[in-house]
């Protein structure tokens, strides 16, 4: 009798576990996730600027000459300084020395942020597949070859770099902590889009859901076929977000569901595999 009491209560707590088994929520994710490295370059960049840049030198040199006793003009025209309350020990030359020493912090912080503000811009703004990426990478190397015979010819790439080397970006710490708080803030406002747009998928049916009011499409996951899709090589090899497109298709459909921006697209197919065995996979 004891063992009979127990088989029931038993069964009755595995069935929660093995629902979350069966189901699955793959969210809608805009392009932020995919700019986390110059945020997190951003807020590097603040902390080394602040402690070792040139921003403390010049806090200290404004404080001095601040502090410095203020000329006073008498009635005769005369200009006399007024005299300190405290001997002032201020070596203005060493203080502009210590902020020319640390300039090239601020210089080369500069160019790397630049670089990867760029980097990060173009994989925002172009999806570059596999194949273009072969072409772009060739493309390069085919460029890089032709300016070097160019220059065996005429010389000008020591012009054009010391040119280049002219350049001297500078930010302040304050810009970073900017740049990694509006980072922040658009990953918040994120956060609160994919709350409401999303797909959830379990054994028997797949339920659309999007748009503030939660308007719901629901499909029968029977027979139901997704193709992984890399748009951009960039985006599926970037760590901590390996994202992709995953198409949903149904027989008696005839508009497939498209979801941008998976992130952890492998995870989720190797989810969807157990989910349930019927589903018909194919991967581009």
């Amino acid at each position: 009798m004891a063992e009979q009491n127990l088989s029931p209560t038993k069964t009755a707590e595995e069935k929660p576990e093995e629902i979350r088994d069966d189901t699955i929520v793959i969210r809608m994710w805009p392009k932020t996730p995919i700019l986390y490295p110059m945020a997190v370059l951003a807020l590097i960049f603040c902390l080394v600027g602040a402690l070792a840049g040139s921003s403390p030198h010049l806090r200290t040199l404004n404080e001095n000459i601040e502090a410095a006793p203020a000329v006073q003009q008498t009635q005769q025209g005369e200009t006399t300084a007024a005299a300190p309350a405290e001997p002032q020990a201020f070596d203005y030359k060493q203080e502009v020395a210590k902020v020319f020493a640390a300039r090239w912090v601020d210089k080369a912080m500069g160019m790397i942020f630049l670089i990867l503000l760029a980097f990060s811009l173009f994989t925002l703004c172009v999806d570059l597949e596999v194949r273009w990426a072969l072409f772009s990478f060739t493309a390069c190397i085919v460029v890089g070859l032709l300016f070097y015979i160019a220059n065996e010819r005429w010389a000008f790439l020591p012009e054009f770099i010391r040119h280049i080397a002219t350049l001297t970006p500078v930010a302040t710490p304050q810009f970073y902590f900017i740049v990694f708080v509006i980072w922040v803030i658009l990953m918040i406002i994120s956060l609160g889009i994919v709350r409401f747009h999303y797909v959830r998928i379990e054994s028997n049916e797949v339920i659309v859901v999007g748009g503030l009011l939660e308007r719901q499409q629901r499909f029968p996951t029977m027979r139901m076929q997704y193709v992984k899709d890399i748009q951009d090589v960039f985006e599926y090899y970037l760590p901590f977000v390996r994202s992709g497109r995953l198409v949903l298709s149904f027989p008696e459909q005839h508009e497939s569901v498209v979801i941008d921006n998976v992130l952890n697209i492998d995870k989720v197919i190797a989810k969807l595999d157990k989910i349930s065995s019927t589903l018909q996979v194919s991967e581009t």
